[in-house]
């Protein structure tokens, strides 16, 4: 009899430990399945800090002062972009210098001579003609290779004619300007209309 309630007691204990066994394989299963995506949280979270955290410069065009066609490369990351190294294809820098008249325009390979350095929102801007040279500006598309802060790269293919329809708008700070200017016509016309009805009330 003795012998049997052992061997039932023997037989419980094996089951009970297979079952603790089996939880213990999924307690530890689930642990590492939170442990990595907590791992991998992390990751993002550092990576999202690094990318807030650095330089990123950018390229694109702006009409300006009324029609003045200009490339721009600005910084628009919050910390100084050191070392900017910018290649442009020749065929378009070939392009601006036989077609436009020299003082209308930058001589842009003057951007692969010495590297650059931009703090944070800095922007250079870089005159490639007015606004009316559009079509002979953009007969070559642009292709531009930059590099900075030693880690970043970056290619850029741009056809020109793609953005003439956005060289209409210039900016806020343009139209702001033209309000003022228009306001100040406005206020110089109502002082001459002013003074002269002085004239004429004092003269009678």
């Amino acid at each position: 009899m003795t012998d049997k309630i052992m061997v039932i007691l023997t037989f419980c204990y094996v089951i009970a430990t297979i079952f603790i066994c089996i939880y213990n394989v999924k307690s530890v299963k689930a642990a590492k399945e939170q442990t990595d995506a907590t791992n991998k949280q992390t990751r993002e979270l550092i990576r999202q800090f690094n990318d807030s955290q650095r330089p990123f410069v950018i390229v694109h065009f702006e009409s300006i002062r009324n029609g003045l066609f200009c490339l721009v490369i600005e910084n628009m990351g919050p910390v100084t972009a050191t070392n900017i190294k910018i290649r442009i294809n020749e065929e378009f820098i070939n392009n601006l210098n036989t077609n436009l008249d020299s003082d209308s325009t930058t001589d842009l390979s003057c951007l692969k001579e010495q590297p650059l350095t931009l703090v944070s929102h800095q922007r250079l801007f870089y005159k490639l003609g007015s606004v009316v040279d559009f079509d002979k500006i953009s007969s070559v598309p642009l292709v531009i290779d930059i590099s900075y802060s030693e880690k970043y790269k970056d290619h850029i293919e741009t056809d020109l004619k793609n953005t003439g329809q956005s060289l209409l708008y210039n900016s806020d700070l343009e139209d702001i300007a033209c309000s003022l200017k228009k306001l100040q016509e406005q206020n110089n016309q109502f002082y001459t209309d002013f003074i002269d009805k002085l004239d004429i009330i004092h003269n009678t």
